[in-house]
């Protein structure tokens, strides 16, 4: 999680307008999710969205 704000403002070239996408599984706890999600919205991108996967579906969709 330390690297996370670093590679992210690289990998955009610091535009915080960029939309981040975070995806987990259900082997992940939600508080930990939640915690990447604030991370990245503390650094200022807004435009962060989670990703999920239906029950029985195997391709993972944006969450509206």
């Amino acid at each position: 999680l330390d690297q996370l704000v670093p590679r992210l403002s690289a990998i955009t070239a610091n535009k915080k307008d960029t939309r981040i996408f975070v995806r987990g599984d259900k082997a992940i706890a939600y508080g930990k999710v939640m915690e990447v999600m604030g991370t990245v919205n503390l650094a200022g991108f807004s435009r962060v969205a989670l990703i999920t996967q239906l029950p029985g579906d195997n391709s993972a969709g944006e969450a509206k």
